[in-house]
């Protein structure tokens, strides 16, 4: 679960980088319960979404990992641009919190 200031981040990172659409309540699913993943939509088409899930990270470690997606028949290489700069804006956000729990 993401702390409040966590998910407006997040959120914020979406908006920007991959102008996510789809907030519905975002900020508070994120920051009071388990949600590994939610569809935002935006650039990154009717598959783009958040994921919390646990995986190899850019530093090499395991664990949770933060990071957008989009469905593999949806990939473009504008896409794939978007989808690796919100993946490394989420990456340091990460980093910066310590965040490694779900």
């Amino acid at each position: 679960m993401l702390t409040e200031t966590e998910a407006t981040e997040v959120w914020n990172i979406l908006t920007e980088v991959c102008d996510a659409t789809n907030d519905y309540g975002f900020i508070h699913a994120q920051s009071t319960s388990h949600c590994p993943q939610w569809r935002f939509q935006g650039s990154l088409g009717f598959g783009g979404k958040f994921y919390q899930s646990h995986s190899v990270r850019p530093d090499g470690t395991f664990g949770i990992l933060w990071h957008v997606s989009c469905y593999h028949e949806d990939l473009t290489d504008e896409r794939q641009k978007t989808i690796i700069l919100a993946n490394s804006r989420l990456w340091d956000l990460q980093v910066e919190y310590g965040a490694d729990e779900i």
